[in-house]
């Protein structure tokens, strides 16, 4: 279980994080999570690939 929660820990690092947000990807921050639902999260996904 220790391991288990030192790999969790590190993938939800700042580091890793940031990493990941300035690495070119197309991310999506959830800044409100009453505005930002699943629902909508998705809906803005979907039209970002031209699936809407």
């Amino acid at each position: 279980m220790r391991n288990y929660k030192a790999g969790i820990a590190l993938i939800n690092s700042r580091q890793h994080y940031d990493e990941f947000a300035n690495s070119g990807f197309y991310t999506v921050k959830r800044e409100n999570n009453k505005t930002y639902t699943r629902e909508a999260v998705c809906d803005i996904i979907a039209k970002h690939f031209g699936l809407l």
